[in-house]
């Protein structure tokens, strides 16, 4: 979309490696090129440590973790992660415009995929979350099966 009132790219579509705007399934590398702000990013953060948590978590999830950190850019460590926490009413302040939170949801969704196991912890705090987002049951299930597609390899 281009023209008055269109996004930049970048607010549309983090751009990002293996990274396909067409399909609109751009997370690798999304912070360094989506504009977020730093507390963005600590939302971000922080949500995605709390669902990783939700079970045990493996090695790849706190590897995703480590990666969005160190791509965003952020000082938090991901073992700063540990003494924090995540609040969804929080996050949907601060992740005020409706993107944002799909991309938050959906990346979430990603995440917790990734041990090839979405596990009724992680299914159950990510409905909460989209809950609080506002995103409606019909919107959910869209963009859990869009999510099934998406890897963030």
């Amino acid at each position: 979309m281009t023209g008055p009132g269109a996004l930049p790219r970048s607010r549309r579509h983090p751009a990002g490696r293996a990274c396909s705007a067409a399909r609109g399934d751009c997370y690798r590398g999304a912070m360094a090129t989506a504009g977020l702000t730093k507390e963005e990013v600590e939302v971000f953060a922080r949500g995605l440590h709390f669902l990783a948590t939700r079970d045990p978590i493996t090695p790849r999830e706190e590897e995703l973790v480590r990666e969005f950190l160190r791509e965003a850019g952020s000082v938090l460590r991901f073992e700063d992660l540990d003494s924090t926490s995540f609040d969804p009413l929080e996050a949907a302040q601060i992740l005020s415009a409706t993107y944002l939170r799909r991309i938050f949801v959906k990346t979430g969704m990603v995440l917790v995929r990734s041990d090839g196991d979405f596990s009724p912890r992680e299914r159950e705090a990510l409905g909460q979350i989209a809950d609080v987002f506002g995103i409606s049951n019909t919107e959910y299930g869209d963009i859990e099966r869009h999510a099934r597609g998406l890897s963030l390899d």
